[in-house]
């Protein structure tokens, strides 16, 4: 029992080293299943500890080692980027990290027909930078006036990618009024408090001119006062 024991721990550590995942090892050990098999039994997590996604020249490597083993290293990549997603946290921070790290990919010679892999690769990283934005904006767990958010936004922006969240009462206002978009306007304000935008005026005005009549009075009063003394 002690000396299976032993054979499997040296079997363990032959595949598995003390530092990490060594792939060619692991790409004989598993030369018997097929390539559907190996993408979804290989040890990703384990494998993310020994590798850095942002090491592009390296990670390319490693795609062509696996393409020499007959291993689809296109789809091995994105099986890895999705976990990486998957297991990280969604801050603001972790959202920066994985919009550096897609362009980092898009950085990459897209004209050669490797670089186009990466090309893929980044832009499904920032689809998914663009729903976790829109998803935390949308339930309150960011701020899209935040400096961060607000530069997170910009850079997407320049990516052709668009953050959606919704604008406030307020800033619908503004950007109407803008536009001189009175009629929108009218419309909303009689919606929401059921009197359109010329009546409000009209009270408005009244208003202003019953506040202009009465300090007119008062001042008038006040002077024919101090000119009976």
């Amino acid at each position: 029992m002690k000396r299976l024991t032993i054979v499997c721990l040296l079997g363990i550590y032959l595949v598995y080293p003390a530092f990490g995942l060594d792939l060619s090892n692991y790409l004989k050990e598993k030369s018997a299943q097929s390539d559907k098999e190996f993408l979804k039994e290989f040890p990703y997590q384990l494998y993310l500890k020994e590798v850095s996604l942002k090491d592009v020249n390296s990670l390319e490597k490693q795609r062509k080692i696996l393409n020499k083993n007959k291993r689809d290293g296109d789809k091995f990549l994105y099986l890895l980027c999705q976990h990486y997603i998957e297991n990280i946290d969604k801050d603001v921070q972790s959202l920066n990290n994985l919009l550096h790290l897609s362009q980092a990919y898009l950085d990459f010679d897209s004209n050669s027909e490797d670089g186009m892999v990466y090309e893929i690769l980044g832009n499904m990283i920032m689809e998914e930078v663009v729903h976790q934005t829109e998803s935390q904006i949308k339930e309150g767990t960011l701020s899209k006036n935040d400096r961060d958010v607000k530069d997170m936004i910009a850079v997407l922006k320049e990516h052709q990618f668009i953050i959606n969240v919704p604008q406030s009462d307020w800033e619908k206002l503004t950007y109407h009024v803008s536009q001189g978009n009175w009629i929108y306007i009218s419309d909303r304000m009689y919606k929401e408090i059921g009197i359109g935008l010329v009546p409000l005026l009209m009270i408005f005005l009244l208003g202003f001119s019953l506040v202009v009549w009465y300090r007119k009075s008062i001042f008038k009063a006040s002077k024919n006062f101090t000119k009976s003394f």
